[in-house]
Order: structure tokens, then C-alpha cells, then sequence
């Protein structure tokens, strides 16, 4: 992630299917968006997301 993006500027989605989607303006101000699936079953219920200094940590309690 561009270091300049604020915390309302991203945007992060769990799906059932075991996939998260991530959404940001880029550096540019173009949206972005990035899909990735998780290797394991996830509960979506659990999902939290931070994002200090650049870093955007999303966890999730396993099923």
C-alpha cells in the first residue's frame, strides 16, 4: 500500500468462498483493488483490519 493512503480511503471485504478483497486509491488517486484467497477456511464473522505506517494487517479466527 502507498504509504499516503489514509484509513477511509481503503476499503476491505470477506467473502464466504474463503477470498478477501482490498480496495485503495493508489498514489495516482486511481482505485485499486486486489482479491486474494485465504489457504484455509476463515470465519468472515472475526475479520478486523489495521493499517499504521503503511501497513495493513487484516486477522481472522480459523473455523
Amino acid at each position: 500500500m502507498p504509504i499516503n493512503n489514509r484509513k477511509e480511503n481503503i476499503k476491505v471485504v470477506a467473502y464466504s468462498d474463503k477470498s478477501i478483497a482490498i480496495s485503495h486509491l493508489s498514489s495516482e488517486g486511481k482505485q485499486r483493488r486486489y482479491t486474494s484467497v485465504i489457504p484455509y477456511s476463515i470465519n468472515i464473522e472475526t475479520a478486523r483490519s489495521t493499517y499504521r505506517n503503511g501497513i495493513l494487517e487484516i486477522t481472522f479466527n480459523r473455523k
